[in-house]
């Protein structure tokens, strides 16, 4: 796997306010079949604190 390019933010609110709601898309291509694990962390970058969320995910990518 490997991303495609940059996350893109999509507000979920009114993207005036500071803090507003929101979620952030990142976008992967195969590069070829076996499996793999994404590891996401929510962090602010800057603080330096263990991230307040981590999402794993495992992808198989296979012929059919």
């Amino acid at each position: 796997m490997r991303q495609v390019g940059d996350p893109t933010f999509l507000p979920g609110g009114d993207e005036d306010v500071v803090g507003a709601p929101g979620n952030t898309v990142f976008e992967f291509e195969a590069v070829g079949e076996g499996e793999t694990t994404i590891v996401l962390h929510y962090v602010r970058e800057w603080e330096d604190v263990e991230p307040e969320q981590v999402h794993e995910e495992t992808i198989t990518v296979g012929s059919e």
